[in-house]
């Protein structure tokens, strides 16, 4: 004899379970490699010293980043604020500029890229 019980709200079946656990694999490793992370799933495709930037940058509090004209500081910030976002819980970002320009490209950099 099978008896069938509904499943409550509280309890999860072993379909959700097995998609919160890839889920939760692919957070794990994108926080060891947030390299990996942002290339696979943004498809960004960053350069040999916007790796190291971000790889030196990622476990670190406080960060400043001296980088020449054309090195991509948008774009890194842009992909570094994702990542973060996405991959730490309760992780907040201020975007703040000598500009409010600066404030805005980088915001548009970010959004362009969630978008995408």
């Amino acid at each position: 004899m099978y008896i069938n019980s509904p499943i409550s709200k509280k309890e999860l079946s072993q379909r959700k379970l097995e998609e919160y656990s890839k889920y939760a694999k692919v957070i794990i490793e994108g926080r060891k490699n947030p390299i990996w992370f942002i290339e696979e799933f943004f498809g960004v495709k960053l350069f040999d010293y916007q790796k190291w930037c971000l790889m030196n940058t990622w476990s670190r509090p406080f960060v400043l980043w001296l980088m020449c004209r054309g090195a991509g500081k948008t774009v890194d910030a842009a992909v570094y604020y994702q990542a973060k976002l996405l991959l730490i819980p309760n992780y907040k970002v201020y975007i703040s500029a000598l500009t409010l320009a600066q404030s805005i490209e980088t915001f548009k950099k970010l959004e362009d890229l969630a978008l995408q």
